[in-house]
């Protein structure tokens, strides 16, 4: 039996979802690398402070199975080769956050918090992986995702110059979010057979996935947000450069 075939043969799993899986990973995957190639060129971080920290404790948690996940492989290699790239954002933090600080409180303590705000958000996920029984990430993956899409347009707005920003890296979040949400809507509910979760029998069902359907809503209406904020200032720089275009 093939890979295809042996992906196929797993609950929730279709050709249809195998579709929205890829387009998630790849748009996940280029929006990470647009974000690493501008922080870079600008000499910056390219996403707020606490969601990057979250992501590398996520993504470290999810792809050595630190809480006994039992991930297939399809996840567990994705998650492995986003932390890659996760890792590389987390390093421009540390390399050019402390001289991004415009408050002299946070730049004199930057090293510090930095490294203390790290091992916070390893703690948080990792307990709330354990207290909430949420251990294929799922809830907290779009939790994050949540906080992301809300933190993007202040992030936004506090850098007037856009230094890190593109507008490319947004629109490649909100088509990799929803892809996901589209899988994770069928997906996660075919992980469980009479009431518990298939690779856990201890853990309930939901009674309700009311949760889940509000995070892929939220997400997607704040990731429309930001990205028309982007617009808005992609139209008035190209103005600027040529006022006859008004």
């Amino acid at each position: 039996m093939g890979m295809w075939d042996e992906l196929m043969r797993q609950p929730g799993f279709s050709p249809l979802q195998a579709v929205f899986g890829a387009v998630m990973y790849l748009a996940w995957t280029a929006a990470y690398a647009t974000v690493i190639h501008r922080g870079f060129k600008d000499r910056t971080y390219g996403v707020p402070w606490p969601c990057i920290v979250l992501n590398v404790a996520w993504e470290a948690i999810f792809s050595f199975e630190l809480t006994d996940a039992r991930l297939h492989w399809f996840f567990l290699y994705g998650n492995r080769f986003w932390l890659v790239f996760d890792v590389f954002i987390l390093y421009q933090l540390a390399r050019f956050g402390r001289e991004a600080q415009v408050v002299p409180w946070l730049k004199r303590w930057f090293y510090p918090l930095f490294a203390l705000s790290a091992v916070a958000a390893f703690g948080a996920i990792y307990t709330f992986t354990l207290y909430f029984h949420d251990l294929k990430g799922v809830a907290s993956s779009m939790s994050m995702n949540l906080v992301m899409s809300i933190a993007f347009p202040v992030f936004h707005l506090s850098r007037p110059g856009r230094e890190g920003l593109s507008t490319r890296a947004a629109w490649l979040k909100m088509v990799g979010t929803l892809a996901g949400s589209v899988f994770l809507a069928t997906w996660w509910p075919a992980q469980f057979v009479d009431g518990h979760l298939r690779t856990h029998p201890s853990v309930d069902e939901p009674t309700t996935y009311g949760f889940m359907y509000f995070l892929y809503g939220a997400i997607f209406v704040f990731d429309c947000i930001y990205i028309g904020l982007c617009l808005r200032d992609d139209r008035e720089r190209a103005l600027t450069v040529n006022p006859r275009a008004s």
